[in-house]
């Protein structure tokens, strides 16, 4: 049990990291850059959000193979369902927030054709959770 809390602890300070990094290097792809408070302040609400969803990517995982620290020993299939998730997730909230103007992208921000959403926030659920995991790991070892 003290591992598993470790290895969530870990898992939610490494996603906030690399996510809080990210989503500041990505903001000129968004027509609301600015760069003041106010801005640090969406990264970081950002990044908290970032957290729910890679524990939404998770934790269904952890629950079917009964392992909380399944990334030990992971398969093919248990990182397609992982990133899988996460793609679904980052479509969808991208398409939201996108259709209730919480944001709109600058002319910089590449558009996946057929789903017209940005290529940077689906870039960053399936490369930004992978290399979570791979962090993790490393530390618990």
């Amino acid at each position: 049990m003290k591992k598993n809390l470790l290895i969530l602890i870990y898992l939610v300070a490494v996603t906030f990291i690399l996510n809080l990094i990210w989503e500041n290097l990505q903001m000129p792809l968004y027509t609301s850059y600015v760069w003041h408070a106010i801005w640090g302040i969406n990264c970081v609400k950002a990044s908290l959000g970032d957290i729910l969803i890679v524990l939404l990517m998770y934790i269904p995982i952890a629950v079917y193979k009964n392992k909380f620290a399944w990334f030990k020993n992971y398969t093919k299939t248990d990182i397609i369902i992982f990133l899988g998730i996460g793609l679904l997730i980052a479509i969808g909230f991208e398409k939201f927030a996108l259709a209730t103007n919480r944001w709109q992208y600058s002319s910089f921000m590449p558009i996946i054709p057929f789903i017209n959403v940005g290529l940077s926030p689906i870039l960053q659920m399936l490369i930004l959770p992978f290399v979570t995991l791979k962090i993790v790991n490393t530390i618990t070892k």
